[in-house]
């Protein structure tokens, strides 16, 4: 495993090292940390320019309009983009309200488990569209739900 990561840091940049490790076409100066880069920034003015949000499905991998998608890769910018700044605020206190409720006292192990993974998906929200995935967004709230709904029986 060392061998590979510095193999990829001293080693030879050939075309097929760019295009694999550092998913870029051979010759292109739009990397994929670049293309991250300038989505995120779009996906701040875009929140930033219509603060009441743009509607609701016009953002995400669903979306397809006019020839292009809208993909913004936060999805946190993503609510800001649709509902706008009430509507992230909103989302970001639901999130942690949740967290809270699980992991106030006493807190079981199960509430704990279930509140890291909702952490660890919410910080990885911040830098890709993690609760964009149905299956993982169902399956966390579901349990989130359960468990908070057990504690109250």
């Amino acid at each position: 495993m060392i061998a590979v990561a510095l193999l990829a840091l001293v080693g030879p940049t050939s075309g097929q090292i760019a295009r694999y490790w550092h998913h870029s076409a051979p010759g292109s100066a739009q990397t994929s940390d670049s293309a991250h880069a300038a989505s995120l920034r779009q996906g701040v003015q875009a929140v930033w320019n219509a603060p009441f949000g743009h509607g609701l499905g016009l953002a995400g991998p669903a979306t397809f309009h006019a020839g292009q998608t809208n993909i913004i890769e936060d999805d946190y910018l993503q609510v800001g983009y649709e509902t706008g700044l009430i509507g992230l605020i909103l989302f970001i206190g639901v999130v942690a309200a949740i967290l809270w409720a699980l992991v106030r006292p006493p807190a079981s192990r199960l509430n704990l488990g279930i509140a890291a993974a909702v952490a660890g998906i919410s910080l990885t929200a911040v830098v890709l569209p993690a609760w964009t995935d149905s299956s993982t967004a169902l399956t966390v709230w579901t349990l989130a739900g359960t468990a908070l709904g057990a504690h109250r029986v």
